[in-house]
C-alpha cells in the first residue's frame, strides 16, 4: 500500500506537488517538471561517486536527465516519508537504477529537501542518506 494511501487527503499542496514531481520523474516527464518549477531551480544532486552537482533552471534539469540516461537504463524512485516543513518538503524515499553497460541493480535510501514558493519548486537538494536529510532540517532519525 502507498504513503498517499495510508495519509488520505492531509497532504498540503506543497507535499502533493512533491508527490506529482515524483511521478512525472518516474515517468520521465520532463516537460511537466519544468512547468512546474522557478525558472531559477537549483538542483544539489550528487553524482555517481557522491560528488556533489549543481543544475540550475531549465537547462540544468534537461542535463540532470541526459547525465542520468547515460549512466542507468532504468531509474525508479519509491517514496516512503514525505514531511511538510512549510516553506520545504522533505522526502524520503529508495531510489532503484540499472547500470547501463554492466546491467548491475543497484538501491540505496536517501533523502532529499524541496524548497517551494507560491507553487514552484525553486530549490531540490539531495543527502548522502536518510541520518544527513533529517540531520539538515533539524529532525532525529
Amino acid at each position: 500500500m502507498s504513503l498517499r494511501a495510508i495519509l488520505g487527503d492531509v497532504s498540503t499542496p506543497n507535499v502533493e506537488l512533491v508527490h506529482q514531481a515524483f511521478d512525472a520523474l518516474n515517468r520521465r516527464d520532463l516537460d511537466w517538471l519544468i512547468s512546474h518549477c522557478d525558472p531559477d531551480v537549483e538542483m544539489h544532486m550528487r553524482g555517481v561517486a557522491g560528488e556533489p552537482v549543481l543544475y540550475v533552471g531549465p537547462a540544468g534539469m534537461r542535463e540532470y536527465f541526459r547525465d542520468i540516461g547515460e549512466i542507468w537504463q532504468s531509474v525508479e524512485f519509491v517514496l516512503e516519508d514525505v514531511r511538510d516543513l512549510g516553506d520545504s518538503v522533505l522526502v524520503i524515499f529508495r531510489q532503484r537504477f540499472r547500470g547501463r553497460g554492466s546491467g548491475v541493480d543497484v538501491e540505496g535510501r536517501t533523502a532529499c529537501t524541496y524548497r517551494l514558493r507560491d507553487g514552484a519548486l525553486t530549490e531540490l537538494r539531495s543527502y548522502r542518506d536518510v541520518a544527513e536529510g533529517l540531520a539538515a532540517v533539524g529532525l532525529d532519525d
